[in-house]
């Protein structure tokens, strides 16, 4: 189910609250309302939310006192502002601009231009955020010490990051990619690896084993394998962490030499 936005209204007004509540009821939309900008400043900071419809004439602080402080705060910055006005002129959306509003109403207000400015920017905000935090998964992937590699329902790798690609002695993505992910698995070890992704696709719940891979010279190497199933791009993906544990084998040996 998608996750409901919520939206700050921010006026002086009560009859403007309703106004905007019967306005944009109808969107399914999670209204919050504000009476002053020192409120509308503590409400934003407890709520984070998708847009701020804040209207400009307000008295003690207005809306352009208030967009400016959320911009310097830097929880709220990103947090997309519509400013309502009843100043049509260019000089009061131009000082509405340099406070860091993206957008303008005009009171009185069309309901069909306000609901179609709101979903606007409200899409807008979420594919930004989609993006931002996708750069971000890709760069914990990307500079992660041990291999990741993610794998599609039909067991193929659809991401390898650059330490699995190290540890398997490729040279480039395009080696692992669109592999069975049992390429890289020693053959005796396919049932097991096997059972693991079975238990992973009927359980939301971490898997953990010791397993042999091989590199693309063939050899052989010890590693750990920690897996967990997610949603990637609306498809069911399993995450597989690898870690060599070769020199943890090793040493486990000369202890086991000693003792003998």
């Amino acid at each position: 189910m998608p996750q409901t936005s919520t939206i700050l209204v921010v006026d002086d007004m009560p009859a403007m609250h309703q106004l905007i509540a019967t306005l944009l009821g109808k969107y399914g939309y999670h209204l919050e309302f504000a009476s002053n900008g020192a409120e509308a400043l503590s409400k934003a900071e407890a709520l984070s939310p998708d847009l701020v419809l804040l209207d400009i004439m307000m008295p003690d602080m207005d809306g352009y006192e208030v967009c400016r402080r959320l911009r310097a705060a830097p929880r709220l910055a990103e947090i997309p502002i519509i400013m309502v006005t009843a100043l049509g002129d260019r000089a009061s959306r131009l000082k509405g601009l340099e406070a860091g509003a993206d957008d303008f109403v005009t009171k009185p207000f069309d309901q069909s231009e306000l609901g179609a400015r709101v979903r606007a920017i409200i899409r807008l905000n979420r594919y930004r955020r989609l993006l931002a935090e996708r750069a971000r998964f890709e760069r914990l992937i990307e500079l992660s010490p041990d291999g990741i590699m993610i794998v599609d329902s039909q067991g193929l790798v659809r991401l390898a990051n650059p330490s699995m690609r190290l540890m398997l002695g490729v040279d480039d993505e395009s080696q692992v990619i669109d592999q069975p992910m049992m390429t890289f698995v020693e053959s005796s070890h396919h049932k097991q690896c096997g059972e693991l992704f079975g238990r992973q696709g009927s359980s939301q719940q971490p898997q953990h084993i010791e397993s042999l891979f091989v590199r693309r010279n063939g050899s052989a190497f010890p590693v750990e394998i920690h897996s967990g199933q997610f949603d990637w791009n609306d498809l069911p993906m399993v995450q597989v962490v690898v870690r060599d544990i070769t020199e943890r084998k090793l040493a486990e040996e000369a202890l086991h030499q000693r003792n003998r």
